[in-house]
Formats: structure tokens, C-alpha cells, sequence
């Protein structure tokens, strides 16, 4: 039984468009309430010379319907998707135990916060609205605080 768990502000909304994971999960995109978190990279820069950022591998079991020909023939039963949280203000996280987790993401008066529970705990906060300078000089507000930079389909024993 499906159920539609795309929200208004679910996680992805927070992402830039990637167009390959709208193709496989169409309107519904997973939540992350039972990821296993496989790495976690955090490189904070309070300089800010360069972009502080944290970088999940996590392993979704939610397929979607519309698996390439190539996945269902290696009989893939698990995505390992590669998310950068870009432009972090705040990181703190501790590792409680083994196990799946969850990774909730919202908003409050000036952040977008992922709160990470179970066998990761912690929360990550990410300005809700950053600058960005382009060539030209001129300056782009963004709320985009992801990028899935890799999406991978394999089968797990």
C-alpha cells in the first residue's frame, strides 16, 4: 500500500532539482524516516572561506515504481544516495547506536534544520536564505540547502 508522502515541505523541496530521482519516484519521493546513514562527512570552515558542508551516504529501501530495466535485472533492492547539505551553520551529531535512522527536515524563524534520530543523533542547521555571488556581480538568494550528487541502485544480501 502506498501512501503519498510528498508534503509541502518535505525534504526535496529543500533540494536542487535532480532530475533522475523526480523520473524514478514520480510525486512520491520517500521521506528519510528509515535510511541507514552509511557516512557522514562534515567539513565546516568558520572563516568562511570556504562553504561549510556535510555530506550524507545513505541507503534508502523505499523503491520506486519506476526502476530502470538495468536495476531490476541485478535485482537491486536498496538506492545508496550520495546528499551534500551545503552552506551549514550549525552541526551537532553523535553517533547513539547501530541501526537505521530518520532525518526530518524543517524550518524555524531563520534555518532550515535537519534533525537526525535514531542510530545518528543530532541536528544540522543551514541558513534558510543564502547569498550567492555570480560572475556578473550580481547576488542570488537561494533556499536550496541539497544536492543529491550521486544515486546508485544496489542489492543488498
Amino acid at each position: 500500500m502506498k501512501k503519498d508522502i510528498r508534503r509541502e515541505y518535505n525534504w526535496y523541496n529543500y533540494c536542487h532539482k535532480n532530475i533522475f530521482i523526480e523520473n524514478l519516484y514520480g510525486h512520491d519521493i520517500p521521506a528519510l524516516d528509515d535510511v541507514d546513514i552509511e557516512y557522514m562527512d562534515i567539513k565546516l570552515s568558520p572563516n568562511k572561506e570556504m562553504v561549510s558542508s556535510v555530506q550524507f551516504v545513505i541507503r534508502l529501501r523505499a523503491l520506486p515504481d519506476n526502476m530502470p530495466a538495468k536495476w531490476r535485472i541485478s535485482n537491486v533492492n536498496c538506492l545508496k544516495i550520495k546528499l551534500d547539505v551545503i552552506e551549514v551553520d550549525c552541526v551537532n551529531i553523535k553517533s547513539a547506536a547501530t541501526g537505521r535512522s530518520a532525518i526530518d527536515v524543517y524550518t524555524d524563524e531563520n534555518n532550515i534544520v535537519l534533525r537526525v534520530s535514531g542510530a545518528i543523533t543530532g541536528i544540522i542547521k543551514c541558513l534558510l536564505e543564502y547569498k550567492q555571488t555570480l560572475e556578473d556581480g550580481t547576488q542570488l538568494v537561494d533556499d536550496k540547502c541539497f544536492a543529491i550528487t550521486e544515486i546508485k541502485g544496489i542489492h543488498e544480501d
